[in-house]
Protein backbone atom coordinates (compact mmCIF):
# COMPACT_ATOMS: atom_id res chain seq x y z
CA UNK A 1 0.00 0.00 0.00
CA UNK A 2 1.37 3.40 -1.03
CA UNK A 3 0.67 4.92 2.36
CA UNK A 4 2.80 2.34 4.10
CA UNK A 5 5.85 3.28 6.13
CA UNK A 6 8.14 1.79 3.47
CA UNK A 7 6.64 3.97 0.75
CA UNK A 8 6.90 7.11 2.89
CA UNK A 9 10.52 6.31 3.68
CA UNK A 10 11.37 5.83 0.01
CA UNK A 11 9.54 9.01 -0.98
CA UNK A 12 11.35 11.05 1.69
CA UNK A 13 14.68 9.68 0.52
CA UNK A 14 13.77 10.69 -3.04
CA UNK A 15 13.11 14.24 -1.86
CA UNK A 16 16.63 14.30 -0.41
CA UNK A 17 17.99 13.19 -3.78
CA UNK A 18 15.95 15.88 -5.57
CA UNK A 19 17.47 18.57 -3.37
CA UNK A 20 20.98 17.16 -3.81
CA UNK A 21 20.56 17.19 -7.61
CA UNK A 22 19.17 20.73 -7.57
CA UNK A 23 22.22 21.92 -5.66
CA UNK A 24 24.50 19.95 -7.99
CA UNK A 25 22.98 21.79 -10.95
CA UNK A 26 23.74 25.12 -9.28
CA UNK A 27 27.38 24.60 -8.46
CA UNK A 28 28.17 22.81 -11.73
CA UNK A 29 26.91 25.84 -13.68
CA UNK A 30 28.64 28.46 -11.52
CA UNK A 31 32.22 27.91 -12.63
CA UNK A 32 31.78 29.18 -16.18
CA UNK A 33 30.56 32.71 -15.40
CA UNK A 34 33.15 32.99 -12.60
CA UNK A 35 36.20 31.98 -14.68
CA UNK A 36 37.56 35.50 -15.25
CA UNK A 37 37.12 36.32 -11.57
CA UNK A 38 38.98 33.15 -10.59
CA UNK A 39 41.75 34.17 -12.98
CA UNK A 40 41.87 37.61 -11.33
CA UNK A 41 42.01 36.12 -7.83
CA UNK A 42 44.84 33.71 -8.72
CA UNK A 43 46.68 36.33 -10.83
CA UNK A 44 46.64 34.14 -13.94
CA UNK A 45 45.77 34.71 -17.56
CA UNK A 46 42.97 33.07 -19.49
CA UNK A 47 45.10 30.20 -20.76
CA UNK A 48 46.25 29.30 -17.27
CA UNK A 49 42.76 29.65 -15.77
CA UNK A 50 41.36 27.27 -18.39
CA UNK A 51 43.29 24.51 -16.61
CA UNK A 52 40.66 24.77 -13.85
CA UNK A 53 38.13 23.20 -16.25
CA UNK A 54 40.61 20.52 -17.27
CA UNK A 55 41.09 19.65 -13.59
CA UNK A 56 37.32 19.51 -13.10
CA UNK A 57 36.84 17.21 -16.09
CA UNK A 58 39.59 14.87 -14.87
CA UNK A 59 38.22 14.92 -11.33
CA UNK A 60 34.68 14.18 -12.50
CA UNK A 61 35.84 11.24 -14.59
CA UNK A 62 37.85 9.70 -11.75
CA UNK A 63 35.18 10.45 -9.14
CA UNK A 64 32.54 8.73 -11.25
CA UNK A 65 34.53 5.50 -11.23
CA UNK A 66 35.63 5.60 -7.59
CA UNK A 67 32.40 6.63 -5.87
CA UNK A 68 30.24 4.28 -7.93
CA UNK A 69 32.56 1.40 -6.97
CA UNK A 70 32.26 2.34 -3.31
CA UNK A 71 28.47 2.60 -3.68
CA UNK A 72 28.23 -0.96 -4.99
CA UNK A 73 30.92 -2.32 -2.67
CA UNK A 74 29.36 -1.07 0.60
CA UNK A 75 25.56 -1.25 0.21
CA UNK A 76 24.92 -0.72 3.94
CA UNK A 77 26.79 2.59 3.94
CA UNK A 78 25.31 4.26 0.88
CA UNK A 79 23.65 7.07 2.82
CA UNK A 80 26.96 7.75 4.56
CA UNK A 81 28.69 7.96 1.18
CA UNK A 82 26.08 10.41 -0.13
CA UNK A 83 26.29 12.56 2.98
CA UNK A 84 30.09 12.69 3.12
CA UNK A 85 30.37 13.40 -0.63
CA UNK A 86 27.83 16.24 -0.47
CA UNK A 87 29.52 17.69 2.61
CA UNK A 88 32.89 17.53 0.85
CA UNK A 89 31.45 19.27 -2.21
CA UNK A 90 30.18 22.09 0.01
CA UNK A 91 33.54 22.59 1.77
CA UNK A 92 35.62 22.55 -1.42
CA UNK A 93 33.10 24.73 -3.26
CA UNK A 94 33.29 27.41 -0.60
CA UNK A 95 37.09 27.19 -0.50
CA UNK A 96 37.82 27.56 -4.24
CA UNK A 97 37.60 31.37 -4.56
CA UNK A 98 39.49 31.93 -1.29
CA UNK A 99 42.60 30.28 -2.70
CA UNK A 100 45.17 32.76 -4.00
CA UNK A 101 47.57 30.02 -5.11
CA UNK A 102 47.17 28.74 -8.66
CA UNK A 103 48.19 25.13 -7.93
CA UNK A 104 45.99 25.00 -4.83
CA UNK A 105 42.99 26.23 -6.84
CA UNK A 106 43.59 23.51 -9.44
CA UNK A 107 43.68 20.91 -6.66
CA UNK A 108 40.47 22.25 -5.12
CA UNK A 109 38.71 22.18 -8.51
CA UNK A 110 39.84 18.59 -9.02
CA UNK A 111 38.65 17.46 -5.58
CA UNK A 112 35.39 19.37 -5.88
CA UNK A 113 34.44 17.77 -9.19
CA UNK A 114 35.76 14.39 -8.04
CA UNK A 115 33.12 14.45 -5.31
CA UNK A 116 30.45 16.23 -7.36
CA UNK A 117 30.76 14.03 -10.45
CA UNK A 118 30.85 10.91 -8.34
CA UNK A 119 27.83 12.03 -6.35
CA UNK A 120 25.86 12.75 -9.52
CA UNK A 121 26.53 9.18 -10.65
CA UNK A 122 25.64 7.72 -7.25
CA UNK A 123 22.38 9.70 -7.07
CA UNK A 124 21.23 8.20 -10.38
CA UNK A 125 22.09 4.71 -9.16
CA UNK A 126 20.43 5.28 -5.81
CA UNK A 127 17.20 6.56 -7.34
CA UNK A 128 16.94 3.48 -9.57
CA UNK A 129 17.83 1.17 -6.68
CA UNK A 130 15.25 2.82 -4.43
CA UNK A 131 12.28 2.48 -6.79
CA UNK A 132 13.30 -0.26 -9.20
CA UNK A 133 10.97 -0.54 -12.19
CA UNK A 134 8.71 2.14 -10.66
CA UNK A 135 11.43 4.78 -10.69
CA UNK A 136 10.96 6.29 -14.15
CA UNK A 137 8.87 9.23 -12.95
CA UNK A 138 11.18 9.97 -10.02
CA UNK A 139 14.24 9.78 -12.26
CA UNK A 140 12.70 12.22 -14.74
CA UNK A 141 11.85 14.68 -11.96
CA UNK A 142 15.34 14.41 -10.48
CA UNK A 143 16.85 15.48 -13.80
CA UNK A 144 14.36 18.34 -13.96
CA UNK A 145 15.72 19.60 -10.64
CA UNK A 146 19.26 19.46 -12.07
CA UNK A 147 18.20 21.62 -15.03
CA UNK A 148 16.35 24.02 -12.72
CA UNK A 149 19.46 24.45 -10.58
CA UNK A 150 21.65 25.11 -13.62
CA UNK A 151 19.13 27.68 -14.87
CA UNK A 152 19.28 29.84 -11.75
CA UNK A 153 23.04 29.50 -11.18
CA UNK A 154 23.95 32.61 -13.27
CA UNK A 155 21.50 34.65 -11.20
CA UNK A 156 23.37 33.67 -8.05
CA UNK A 157 26.81 34.45 -9.49
CA UNK A 158 26.14 37.66 -11.41
CA UNK A 159 25.72 40.11 -8.48
CA UNK A 160 29.13 39.12 -7.09
CA UNK A 161 31.19 39.25 -10.30
CA UNK A 162 33.92 41.88 -10.51
CA UNK A 163 32.75 44.92 -12.44
CA UNK A 164 35.25 46.86 -14.52
CA UNK A 165 35.75 50.54 -13.76
CA UNK A 166 36.66 51.17 -17.39
CA UNK A 167 33.69 50.86 -19.71
CA UNK A 168 36.03 50.28 -22.67
CA UNK A 169 35.11 46.74 -23.61
CA UNK A 170 35.87 44.64 -26.64
CA UNK A 171 32.99 42.85 -28.23
CA UNK A 172 33.81 39.20 -28.80
CA UNK A 173 33.10 39.79 -32.51
CA UNK A 174 35.79 42.49 -32.81
CA UNK A 175 39.54 42.28 -33.12
CA UNK A 176 41.69 44.12 -30.59
CA UNK A 177 45.18 43.03 -29.62
CA UNK A 178 44.33 39.63 -31.07
CA UNK A 179 42.02 37.71 -33.31
CA UNK A 180 38.67 36.69 -31.91
CA UNK A 181 37.18 33.57 -33.42
CA UNK A 182 33.57 32.38 -33.13
CA UNK A 183 32.15 32.91 -29.69
CA UNK A 184 29.00 31.65 -28.08
CA UNK A 185 26.83 33.13 -25.41
CA UNK A 186 24.67 31.03 -23.15
CA UNK A 187 23.51 30.71 -19.61
CA UNK A 188 25.97 27.87 -19.06
CA UNK A 189 29.52 27.01 -20.06
CA UNK A 190 30.08 28.40 -23.57
CA UNK A 191 33.45 28.52 -25.28
CA UNK A 192 35.04 31.64 -26.73
CA UNK A 193 38.12 31.07 -28.86
CA UNK A 194 40.90 33.64 -28.79
CA UNK A 195 44.28 33.78 -30.43
CA UNK A 196 46.95 36.18 -29.26
CA UNK A 197 48.73 38.16 -32.00
CA UNK A 198 51.93 36.53 -33.23
CA UNK A 199 50.99 33.47 -31.24
CA UNK A 200 49.45 30.22 -32.31
CA UNK A 201 47.96 29.48 -28.89
CA UNK A 202 44.15 29.30 -28.84
CA UNK A 203 42.38 29.94 -25.55
CA UNK A 204 39.09 28.29 -24.65
CA UNK A 205 37.32 30.77 -22.40
CA UNK A 206 33.89 30.89 -20.84
CA UNK A 207 32.27 34.31 -21.11
CA UNK A 208 28.56 34.74 -20.51
CA UNK A 209 28.43 38.44 -21.36
CA UNK A 210 29.95 38.26 -24.80
CA UNK A 211 32.57 40.89 -23.94
CA UNK A 212 36.23 40.60 -23.10
CA UNK A 213 38.06 43.16 -20.94
CA UNK A 214 40.88 45.22 -22.43
CA UNK A 215 44.28 45.00 -20.84
CA UNK A 216 44.01 48.59 -19.60
CA UNK A 217 40.89 47.97 -17.52
CA UNK A 218 41.13 48.64 -13.80
CA UNK A 219 40.44 45.58 -11.72
CA UNK A 220 37.77 45.74 -9.05
CA UNK A 221 38.04 43.15 -6.26
CA UNK A 222 35.83 40.16 -6.95
CA UNK A 223 33.14 39.13 -4.50
CA UNK A 224 32.45 35.66 -5.92
CA UNK A 225 33.59 34.21 -2.59
CA UNK A 226 30.08 34.90 -1.37
CA UNK A 227 28.41 33.23 -4.37
CA UNK A 228 30.56 30.15 -3.85
CA UNK A 229 29.83 30.28 -0.13
CA UNK A 230 26.09 30.27 -0.82
CA UNK A 231 26.50 27.24 -3.07
CA UNK A 232 28.71 25.52 -0.50
CA UNK A 233 26.20 26.02 2.29
CA UNK A 234 23.45 24.62 0.06
CA UNK A 235 25.58 21.51 -0.56
CA UNK A 236 26.03 21.06 3.17
CA UNK A 237 22.26 21.33 3.68
CA UNK A 238 21.92 18.54 1.10
CA UNK A 239 24.35 16.40 3.14
CA UNK A 240 22.54 16.73 6.46
CA UNK A 241 19.41 14.67 5.54
CA UNK A 242 21.53 11.72 4.37
CA UNK A 243 23.59 11.78 7.56
CA UNK A 244 20.43 11.92 9.68
CA UNK A 245 18.87 9.12 7.62
CA UNK A 246 21.69 6.80 8.67
CA UNK A 247 20.39 6.87 12.24
CA UNK A 248 16.66 6.80 11.49
CA UNK A 249 16.08 4.26 8.72
CA UNK A 250 17.11 0.85 7.46
CA UNK A 251 18.54 1.19 3.98
CA UNK A 252 18.85 -2.55 3.47
CA UNK A 253 15.13 -3.04 2.91
CA UNK A 254 14.85 -0.17 0.44
CA UNK A 255 17.58 -1.48 -1.84
CA UNK A 256 16.35 -5.06 -1.86
CA UNK A 257 14.83 -5.77 -5.30
CA UNK A 258 11.29 -7.06 -5.54
CA UNK A 259 11.03 -10.85 -5.77
CA UNK A 260 9.21 -10.57 -9.10
CA UNK A 261 12.12 -8.58 -10.52
CA UNK A 262 14.57 -11.24 -9.40
CA UNK A 263 12.57 -13.95 -11.16
CA UNK A 264 11.98 -11.92 -14.32
CA UNK A 265 15.55 -10.64 -14.67
CA UNK A 266 18.34 -12.85 -13.37
CA UNK A 267 21.88 -11.52 -13.19
CA UNK A 268 23.51 -11.46 -16.61
CA UNK A 269 26.83 -13.23 -17.16
CA UNK A 270 29.80 -11.10 -18.31
CA UNK A 271 29.50 -12.29 -21.93
CA UNK A 272 26.03 -10.68 -22.08
CA UNK A 273 26.72 -7.76 -19.78
CA UNK A 274 29.76 -6.22 -21.50
CA UNK A 275 28.07 -5.59 -24.88
CA UNK A 276 25.38 -3.69 -22.97
CA UNK A 277 28.09 -1.47 -21.49
CA UNK A 278 29.46 -0.82 -25.00
CA UNK A 279 26.07 0.15 -26.47
CA UNK A 280 25.22 2.37 -23.48
CA UNK A 281 28.64 4.05 -23.56
CA UNK A 282 28.42 4.74 -27.30
CA UNK A 283 24.94 6.18 -26.92
CA UNK A 284 25.93 8.65 -24.23
CA UNK A 285 29.18 9.65 -25.95
CA UNK A 286 27.28 10.53 -29.12
CA UNK A 287 24.11 12.07 -27.67
CA UNK A 288 26.01 14.19 -25.11
CA UNK A 289 28.36 15.33 -27.88
CA UNK A 290 25.39 16.31 -30.08
CA UNK A 291 23.53 18.17 -27.34
CA UNK A 292 26.66 19.76 -25.87
CA UNK A 293 27.95 21.12 -29.17
CA UNK A 294 24.49 22.35 -30.14
CA UNK A 295 24.02 24.51 -27.05
CA UNK A 296 27.67 25.58 -26.77
CA UNK A 297 27.79 26.98 -30.30
CA UNK A 298 24.16 27.99 -30.72
CA UNK A 299 24.73 31.73 -30.30
CA UNK A 300 27.91 31.59 -32.38
CA UNK A 301 25.97 30.18 -35.30
CA UNK A 302 23.24 32.79 -35.22
CA UNK A 303 25.68 35.69 -34.85
CA UNK A 304 28.17 34.49 -37.46
CA UNK A 305 25.98 32.70 -39.99
CA UNK A 306 22.65 34.48 -39.62
CA UNK A 307 23.93 37.94 -38.71
CA UNK A 308 21.85 38.23 -35.54
CA UNK A 309 22.73 40.60 -32.74
CA UNK A 310 24.14 39.14 -29.57
CA UNK A 311 20.97 40.11 -27.74
CA UNK A 312 18.80 38.00 -30.06
CA UNK A 313 21.31 35.17 -29.91
CA UNK A 314 21.17 35.18 -26.13
CA UNK A 315 17.37 35.15 -26.27
CA UNK A 316 17.26 32.05 -28.46
CA UNK A 317 19.78 30.40 -26.14
CA UNK A 318 17.48 31.16 -23.22
CA UNK A 319 14.57 29.71 -25.20
CA UNK A 320 16.56 26.50 -25.67
CA UNK A 321 17.23 26.15 -21.93
CA UNK A 322 13.66 27.08 -21.09
CA UNK A 323 12.20 24.39 -23.35
CA UNK A 324 14.66 21.82 -21.98
CA UNK A 325 13.74 22.61 -18.38
CA UNK A 326 10.00 22.71 -19.12
CA UNK A 327 9.91 19.40 -20.97
CA UNK A 328 11.88 17.67 -18.25
CA UNK A 329 8.94 18.56 -16.04
CA UNK A 330 6.47 17.43 -18.71
CA UNK A 331 8.33 14.12 -18.94
CA UNK A 332 7.43 13.44 -15.32
CA UNK A 333 3.79 13.19 -16.45
CA UNK A 334 4.46 11.52 -19.80
CA UNK A 335 6.38 8.64 -18.24
CA UNK A 336 3.15 7.54 -16.50
CA UNK A 337 1.59 6.82 -19.90
CA UNK A 338 4.58 5.99 -22.12
CA UNK A 339 7.21 3.33 -21.57
CA UNK A 340 10.90 4.34 -21.59
CA UNK A 341 11.33 2.55 -24.93
CA UNK A 342 8.53 4.57 -26.53
CA UNK A 343 9.84 7.83 -25.05
CA UNK A 344 13.35 7.11 -26.35
CA UNK A 345 12.09 6.44 -29.86
CA UNK A 346 9.75 9.42 -29.93
CA UNK A 347 12.13 12.03 -28.51
CA UNK A 348 15.16 10.85 -30.48
CA UNK A 349 13.10 11.07 -33.67
CA UNK A 350 11.91 14.56 -32.69
CA UNK A 351 15.48 15.61 -31.95
CA UNK A 352 16.73 14.51 -35.36
CA UNK A 353 13.75 16.16 -37.06
CA UNK A 354 14.37 19.41 -35.16
CA UNK A 355 18.03 19.44 -36.15
CA UNK A 356 17.15 18.70 -39.76
CA UNK A 357 14.61 21.53 -39.60
CA UNK A 358 17.42 23.85 -38.55
CA UNK A 359 19.36 22.87 -41.67
CA UNK A 360 16.25 23.29 -43.85
CA UNK A 361 15.21 26.67 -42.44
CA UNK A 362 18.73 28.04 -42.84
CA UNK A 363 18.52 27.29 -46.57
CA UNK A 364 14.97 28.71 -46.69
CA UNK A 365 16.24 31.81 -44.82
CA UNK A 366 13.40 31.66 -42.28
CA UNK A 367 14.45 33.07 -38.91
CA UNK A 368 10.99 32.60 -37.42
CA UNK A 369 11.00 28.87 -38.15
CA UNK A 370 14.51 28.60 -36.73
CA UNK A 371 13.10 29.55 -33.34
CA UNK A 372 10.73 26.58 -33.61
CA UNK A 373 13.53 24.17 -34.51
CA UNK A 374 15.76 25.36 -31.64
CA UNK A 375 12.95 25.08 -29.09
CA UNK A 376 12.09 21.65 -30.48
CA UNK A 377 15.68 20.50 -30.07
CA UNK A 378 15.76 21.65 -26.45
CA UNK A 379 12.46 19.92 -25.71
CA UNK A 380 13.46 16.64 -27.36
CA UNK A 381 16.88 16.36 -25.72
CA UNK A 382 15.41 16.95 -22.26
CA UNK A 383 14.26 13.39 -21.55
CA UNK A 384 16.95 11.28 -23.20
CA UNK A 385 19.28 10.83 -20.22
CA UNK A 386 16.66 9.71 -17.71
CA UNK A 387 14.66 7.70 -20.27
CA UNK A 388 17.74 5.76 -21.38
CA UNK A 389 18.65 4.87 -17.79
CA UNK A 390 15.04 3.82 -17.13
CA UNK A 391 14.94 1.71 -20.31
CA UNK A 392 18.13 -0.15 -19.40
CA UNK A 393 16.86 -0.78 -15.88
CA UNK A 394 13.40 -1.94 -16.95
CA UNK A 395 14.12 -3.92 -20.12
CA UNK A 396 17.80 -4.86 -20.23
CA UNK A 397 19.54 -5.25 -16.87
CA UNK A 398 19.46 -3.68 -13.40
CA UNK A 399 21.19 -0.30 -13.31
CA UNK A 400 24.06 -0.56 -10.85
CA UNK A 401 27.05 1.65 -10.17
CA UNK A 402 28.84 -0.01 -13.11
CA UNK A 403 26.15 1.11 -15.55
CA UNK A 404 25.99 4.69 -14.29
CA UNK A 405 29.78 4.81 -14.36
CA UNK A 406 29.69 3.96 -18.08
CA UNK A 407 27.05 6.67 -18.54
CA UNK A 408 29.10 9.37 -16.84
CA UNK A 409 32.35 8.31 -18.50
CA UNK A 410 30.66 8.65 -21.88
CA UNK A 411 29.35 12.09 -20.94
CA UNK A 412 32.78 13.26 -19.77
CA UNK A 413 34.59 11.92 -22.83
CA UNK A 414 32.23 13.78 -25.15
CA UNK A 415 32.73 16.97 -23.15
CA UNK A 416 36.51 16.71 -23.49
CA UNK A 417 36.80 15.73 -27.16
CA UNK A 418 33.84 17.31 -28.95
CA UNK A 419 34.73 21.01 -28.41
CA UNK A 420 38.11 20.40 -30.07
CA UNK A 421 36.47 18.85 -33.13
CA UNK A 422 33.70 21.42 -33.40
CA UNK A 423 36.03 24.37 -32.84
CA UNK A 424 38.32 23.19 -35.63
CA UNK A 425 35.45 22.66 -38.07
CA UNK A 426 33.90 26.05 -37.35
CA UNK A 427 37.18 27.89 -37.66
CA UNK A 428 38.82 26.03 -40.54
CA UNK A 429 35.93 24.67 -42.63
CA UNK A 430 32.49 26.26 -42.26
CA UNK A 431 30.13 27.61 -39.62
CA UNK A 432 27.48 25.28 -41.08
CA UNK A 433 29.21 22.41 -39.30
CA UNK A 434 27.26 23.62 -36.26
CA UNK A 435 24.29 21.97 -38.02
CA UNK A 436 26.04 19.02 -39.65
CA UNK A 437 28.02 17.59 -36.73
CA UNK A 438 25.15 17.32 -34.19
CA UNK A 439 23.01 15.60 -36.83
CA UNK A 440 25.77 13.04 -37.47
CA UNK A 441 26.37 12.49 -33.75
CA UNK A 442 22.70 12.12 -32.87
CA UNK A 443 22.20 9.71 -35.77
CA UNK A 444 25.06 7.62 -34.36
CA UNK A 445 23.44 7.78 -30.89
CA UNK A 446 20.12 6.60 -32.32
CA UNK A 447 21.91 3.74 -34.10
CA UNK A 448 23.62 2.72 -30.84
CA UNK A 449 20.26 2.73 -29.05
CA UNK A 450 18.59 0.62 -31.76
CA UNK A 451 21.56 -1.75 -31.57
CA UNK A 452 20.98 -2.12 -27.83
CA UNK A 453 17.27 -2.80 -28.37
CA UNK A 454 18.05 -5.45 -31.00
CA UNK A 455 20.75 -7.02 -28.85
CA UNK A 456 18.37 -7.16 -25.89
CA UNK A 457 15.68 -8.92 -27.91
CA UNK A 458 18.02 -11.37 -29.67
CA UNK A 459 20.46 -12.26 -26.87
CA UNK A 460 19.21 -11.14 -23.46
CA UNK A 461 15.50 -11.98 -23.68
CA UNK A 462 16.11 -15.67 -24.63
CA UNK A 463 18.57 -15.99 -21.75
CA UNK A 464 16.07 -14.50 -19.29
CA UNK A 465 13.29 -16.80 -20.57
CA UNK A 466 15.57 -19.81 -20.24
CA UNK A 467 16.42 -18.89 -16.64
CA UNK A 468 12.72 -18.38 -15.88
CA UNK A 469 11.89 -21.85 -17.19
CA UNK A 470 14.65 -23.38 -15.08
CA UNK A 471 13.47 -21.49 -12.03
CA UNK A 472 9.89 -22.72 -12.48
CA UNK A 473 11.16 -26.28 -13.01
CA UNK A 474 13.17 -26.11 -9.80
CA UNK A 475 10.13 -24.78 -7.97
CA UNK A 476 8.05 -27.71 -9.27
CA UNK A 477 10.67 -30.19 -8.07
CA UNK A 478 10.60 -28.67 -4.62
CA UNK A 479 6.79 -28.97 -4.42
CA UNK A 480 5.76 -32.19 -2.58
CA UNK A 481 3.61 -34.62 -4.59
CA UNK A 482 0.29 -35.52 -2.94
CA UNK A 483 -0.63 -39.20 -3.13
CA UNK A 484 -4.07 -40.20 -4.31
CA UNK A 485 -5.80 -42.02 -1.45
CA UNK A 486 -8.97 -42.88 -3.34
Amino acid sequence: MKRSATYREKFLHSVFLFWAFFVTGIHNAMHGPALLDLAQITHTNVEQASVFFTAMAAGGLLGTMCLSWLFDRFPRHQCLLLGVASFGVGITMAAIPWSLQYILTIALCFINQFLSGGMETVCNTDMVATWGSEGNMHLQFMHFTLAAGATIAPLIVEPFLAKSQNLNLISSDETANGTVFPSSISTSHSPVFLAEPNNSVIYNVTNTTGFLPRHDQAEVPSLIQYAYLISGVMSITAAVPFLVEICTSDRRSRHRPAQSDLIARPALPPRLRYPVFIFVGLFFVCTCAAGGSYIAYLATFFVKQRGWTKYLASLITTAFWGSLCLFRLVAVVLCKFLSPLVMMNVFQTLMLLSMLMTWLFVHLDSDTCLWISVIGTGASISTLFASMVAYVNNDVMPVTGSVTTIVMIGSNISGILNPVVMGHLLQEVSVMWFVYLPIIEQSAAFAAFLGLVLYSKVCISPYVQKCSVLTEAEADLDTPVMKNTD
